[in-house]
C-alpha cells in the first residue's frame, strides 16, 4: 500500500502504467492536503488512517482512491483502466 502526494503517478501515462503493473493500492492525497501546514497534514493523515487501513484490505490490489482534504467524506476511485469502472466506494 501507498500513501502519495504525488498524482502524477495517476497522470503520467509512463508512470500510470507503471503504477498499474505494480499492483499496489495507492491512495492519492488531494491538491487540498499540499496546501496545509505539516502538522495539519499529520493529524488529518492520523485521522483518516484507520478507514484507509480498513479499505486497503478489502480492495483488489492496485486499487487507487483519492482522499479528500478534509476530515470527513469519500475517498473517490480512480479507474487506472477501463475494466474498473466502479464510482465511489466507502468512507
Amino acid at each position: 500500500m501507498v500513501v502519495s502526494g504525488d498524482m502524477r503517478i495517476f497522470k503520467s501515462p509512463h508512470l500510470k502504467q507503471i503504477w498499474i503493473e505494480s499492483k499496489l493500492t495507492t491512495f492519492f492525497l488531494t491538491k487540498g492536503w499540499m496546501h496545509q501546514k505539516f502538522w495539519d497534514q499529520a493529524w488529518w493523515l492520523v485521522r483518516w488512517w484507520p478507514e484507509i487501513m480498513q479499505q486497503a484490505q478489502i480492495v483488489e490490489p492496485g486499487t487507487g482512491y483519492e482522499v479528500p482534504a478534509k476530515s470527513h467524506g469519500k475517498f473517490r476511485i480512480l479507474n487506472p483502466s477501463p475494466e474498473r469502472s466502479r464510482s465511489d466506494l466507502r468512507a
